[in-house]
């Protein structure tokens, strides 16, 4: 028997407060508040250089451009860049509340800023898996890494970790994200068997970075080992920008982490153990042997004048094979135990 642990707590939640802050400081303080009063264990932002990352004049995406009526991808992320001093109060306010703070990063400068910052981890964001330059900068520095792996084959995946790997980060630093880039993604879509399988192929810790509009997604990956969970956050998805409408509310956060939590509990620990609930009904659902008919001293115990009945407080039935062809040294009445 061994007493389980009342609560079981290993999914790291992250709020990715990505660039919802609309170049807004005291937004963006907002949302940290707001994201651990939901129950995230920490908050993610974007850090990076415009003009060191896209070229001007590239289109945006489709929901970039739905969502927000820009057509120049530049300009859009341009409006919505912080500076390295904006990101120096956001992290030492979240330090000040006493919750994690980290960003994905896009570019090396932004990248040397963030290592500066002695973050939990670094994340590398799924559009940003071919970046050899970037990737082979950041595993210099031996930290733990968050892989996105959205739109990205099986070797571009073993590609990205095989640099980190060849650079000096430790196998159990890298956690490779299942990530669908669509935003938001369908449920039909969202295909969750996917984590299971490349925890197994890469054999490296797991986790999801989930686009769906559901708060019962996340939950469902801790089925199939999902270590780190990352959601877009909002405080309304009427605002504008391009990510607020696939992301969650506080109150659909919170209610999102607490399916998160349930689900920890239900999946438990990957071992079989007897609990200490289960133990005290051991006696009434177990059987012992008893004398299945009227048995004289000196009569052989045979199939036919034992068995086993319930309650198990006396000789197990499992020594039901052992007990046969013994000899009895007592008289036994019928239902009297062994």
């Amino acid at each position: 028997m061994q007493k389980m642990k009342r609560k079981i707590k290993n999914v790291l939640i992250i709020a990715e407060i990505g660039v919802n802050h609309n170049q807004n400081i005291n937004l963006a303080k907002k949302m940290i508040k707001s994201a651990k009063s939901s129950g995230a264990d920490a908050v993610k932002f974007q850090i990076y250089k415009t003009e060191e990352i896209i070229l001007k004049n590239a289109r945006t995406a489709p929901y970039q451009k739905r969502n927000t009526k820009v057509s120049d991808q530049f300009q859009l992320l341009k409006k919505l860049e912080l500076s390295t001093k904006n990101f120096d109060t956001l992290f030492e306010y979240a330090k000040k509340i006493k919750i994690k703070a980290s960003a994905s990063i896009f570019d090396l400068s932004s990248a040397k800023y963030l290592i500066k910052k002695k973050p939990d981890f670094i994340k590398i964001p799924s559009g940003e898996i071919t970046n050899f330059k970037l990737l082979n900068f950041i595993a210099r520095f031996k930290k733990k890494i968050i892989l996105s792996t959205g739109a990205s084959s099986l070797i571009e995946i073993q590609n990205a970790i095989s640099i980190l790997l060849k650079k000096g980060v430790r196998k159990k630093n890298i956690t490779i994200l299942h990530c669908v880039s669509n935003y938001p993604t369908s449920i039909n879509n969202i295909n969750i068997g996917s984590i299971s399988y490349l925890k197994r192929y890469f054999k490296l810790d797991i986790g999801l970075s989930d686009h769906t509009k559901s708060t019962l997604v996340p939950s469902y990956s801790v089925y199939s080992g999902a270590k780190v969970i990352e959601k877009h956050f909002t405080l309304k998805k009427s605002l504008s920008g391009p990510d607020h409408k696939s992301s969650l509310n506080p109150r659909e956060f919170k209610e999102m982490v607490k399916s998160i939590r349930n689900s920890e509990l239900i999946y438990g620990y990957e071992k079989k153990i007897i609990g200490l609930s289960e133990s005290k009904n051991k006696f009434f659902i177990r059987k012992s042997l008893v004398a299945n008919k009227r048995i004289k001293k000196g009569q052989k115990f045979t199939k036919y004048n034992i068995t086993a009945k319930r309650p198990g407080d006396g000789v197990c039935a499992s020594k039901y094979f052992y007990f046969l062809g013994k000899i009895a040294k007592k008289n036994y009445e019928k239902n009297e135990k062994l």
